[in-house]
């Protein structure tokens, strides 16, 4: 530091020393920029004394159009430019600010003007940006840019509140959502006769962005109804030509019908979402659109046609070119679906491809965890599955979509096949679930956890035959409602269920009758862990179904996909394990799962310690 200042900086002539001065608050420089700092028009002709001279000026281009200072030395010309002409400080920094706009790099503009506290022009610049970044799907980014802004200047901004309202919905901060839409609906309300205003046709449409807006918040409350109510609300105010918020809008009803468990009607309005999404151009909500799309396709048995609708996406996205925020999910998808056919192998693939993507938060980091548990099972590694579904219990962001797999009862599910009951027990407990309730869509999948957890307690003999009975008339109560929602793959699995408790019950007529009509439904659609999931009970019914001719090839190909299971556990480098002079321990074998599944070796590592610490058991020399 005193190299810098004594043999440096004041060895310089003045002019030179006064331009380093001005210019070293400017992260990179070019010559117009310090021209504008500075309010001369030497600039060129010092950038290259500075960099002929070798002093601390590195070019960032090879068109030695772009410089920075190295680092310490800008902390040094910044310590004495404080010291000697802080009273210049702001003065410098609104030029730079000035710049920065009149040539379209509005974020640097926006910083400059924060730096020293010019707040109303910072929150200026930053409603001109908004809707952008809302429609390009970086709502961390517009929030981050807002948290130094003084609530009393964003308050008095009806269209920056509205789309501070927007953009908290999409971190998942709905209180804070609902508070600013309020400072924009209190405007429009009271009519404020001279309203700050930057971004003129946003204000035109603002009724309708608060709709779209409000309508979010009341899906995220489970109110359907009055979500519709907003988003045709918005419509009514929209011209044909505002295709992104129309999309929106859209999007709200399809979520609307989402929700009521009425997945075509759901699944018609998501695909004019897309469409909309498309025309406009908004690349990350048409991903994040086909990709609920997809998922809808799922739940309604079509699971040939989500992996088009992915497939399709990618395509699109690929098009697009450029950094796109999104195109993470499209994978992950597929590699659930992947999973589903028992193409683990691609379903690892799929996983690979969306880290490639980007895992950009909020709502990706909780979806690419999930993927993850699922292959995990897949492959028999429980343990390490029930790991990875607490770790994105922890990522979860609150949204508008239905919550349709809860990661708690899918936990329950896991806990079930350990035979760890007490947990799933308490979870049921938690829940306050019977066999008798009331059913809706939005628990059905917490209902068919519970019949798989009165099912196992009973394999084991913690349940009698009356439990069974009661699971039996809730299957019959959840199978009516999911076909009356055309919800295929979930009547698959409650006809699996039905078949398993007819077979407790030594019912084997039923049970076979049931197990036909899921295999008819899952054949062309190529269903594998939905029935390799359920264990023996099902690999048994598939057996005596292959003896009597049902389902023809495809029982046999489900009866294969359980017989592979038993298989001796490889490597990652594909040899077999079966040859080690002794067995493995329990141990050894949780550990090669969770390297196959594509842990690495500090995750492995954590787990294990884990483990360790809730059982109270130590790895032994050749398990390290």
């Amino acid at each position: 530091m005193d190299y810098l200042v004594e043999e440096v900086l004041q060895l310089q002539p003045e002019p030179v020393r006064n331009f380093l001065l001005e210019t070293c608050i400017l992260d990179r420089l070019c010559a117009p920029l310090c021209d504008a700092v500075t309010e001369a028009d030497s600039a060129k002709a010092v950038l290259e004394t500075l960099e002929r001279s070798n002093l601390f000026l590195i070019p960032l281009d090879d068109n030695r159009q772009w410089y920075r200072y190295h680092h310490l030395f800008a902390d040094v010309l910044r310590a004495h430019l404080r010291e000697e002409m802080p009273h210049r400080v702001p003065k410098l920094y609104g030029r730079a600010s000035q710049w920065y706009e009149q040539n379209g790099y509005r974020a640097e503009a926006i910083r400059s003007a924060v730096t020293v506290g010019d707040f109303d022009r910072a929150a200026g610049l930053i409603e001109l940006e908004a809707e952008p970044l809302v429609r390009a799907h970086h709502p961390d980014r517009l929030v981050e840019w807002l948290k130094p802004i003084p609530d009393a200047v964003i308050q008095s901004m009806p269209v920056l509140s509205t789309y501070y309202g927007h953009a908290l919905q999409g971190v998942g901060d709905l209180e804070g959502s609902a508070s600013r839409l309020a400072d924009a609906e209190r405007i429009i309300l009271e009519g404020a006769p001279h309203p700050v205003v930057f971004d003129q046709p946003s204000f035109e449409r603002l009724p309708a962005l608060v709709a779209v807006a409000r309508g979010y918040l009341a899906i995220a409350a489970r109110d359907p109804e009055l979500t519709a109510e907003y988003a045709t609300r918005a419509l009514a105010l929209l011209s044909d030509d505002q295709t992104h918020w129309r999309g929106t809008a859209i999007a709200l009803l399809g979520l609307a019908h989402w929700f009521r468990g009425d997945l075509e009607p759901a699944q018609r309005f998501h695909r004019q979402a897309v469409a909309n999404f498309e025309t406009a151009g908004d690349t990350g909500l048409a991903i994040t659109s086909a990709y609920h799309d997809a998922e809808l396709l799922k739940a309604r048995g079509h699971l040939n046609e989500a992996e088009r609708r992915l497939s399709s996406s990618l395509r699109f996205v690929a098009h697009q070119g450029g950094e796109i925020r999104g195109g993470a999910n499209l994978h992950l998808g597929l590699s659930e679906l992947r999973c589903e056919r028992n193409d683990l192998e691609g379903a690892a693939r799929e996983l690979a491809l969306a880290e490639q993507a980007g895992i950009y938060p909020p709502r990706t980091p909780f979806r690419f965890r999930l993927a993850q548990a699922r292959l995990v099972q897949c492959r028999g590694a429980l343990e390490a599955a029930a790991a990875l579904l607490i770790q994105a219990a922890q990522l979860q962001v609150r949204g508008a979509v239905p919550d349709y797999r809860p990661v708690a009862a899918w936990l329950a599910r896991i806990r079930a096949v350990q035979g760890r009951f007490g947990e799933a027990r308490d979870w049921v407990r938690e829940r306050g679930l019977s066999t008798d309730d009331e059913l809706n869509y939005g628990q059905e999948y917490e209902h068919i956890t519970l019949a798989k957890v009165l099912i196992a307690a009973h394999v084991i003999g913690e349940a009698d035959e009356r439990s069974l009975h009661q699971v039996d008339r809730l299957l019959e109560r959840l199978l009516e409602a999911a076909e009356a929602g055309s919800r295929t793959a979930v009547v698959i699995e409650i006809l699996l269920l039905q078949a398993i408790v007819d077979r407790a019950l030594a019912n084997i007529p039923d049970a076979l009758a049931h197990l036909e009509r899921a295999l008819t439904l899952a054949e062309s659609e190529g269903y594998v862990r939905l029935f390799v999931d359920e264990g023996e009970p099902v690999r048994d019914l598939l057996r005596l179904a292959v003896a009597r001719g049902i389902g023809g090839s495809y029982s046999r190909r489900l009866l294969s996909a359980f017989e592979k299971k038993g298989d001796p556990i490889s490597t990652p480098g594909g040899g077999s394990v079966a040859g080690l002079s002794e067995p493995l321990t329990a141990r050894e074998v949780e550990i090669l799962r969770l390297v196959a599944a594509g842990m690495r070796n500090q995750e492995i590592a954590d787990h294990l310690v884990t483990v360790s610490y809730t059982h109270l058991t130590l790895p032994t020399n050749r398990e390290v």
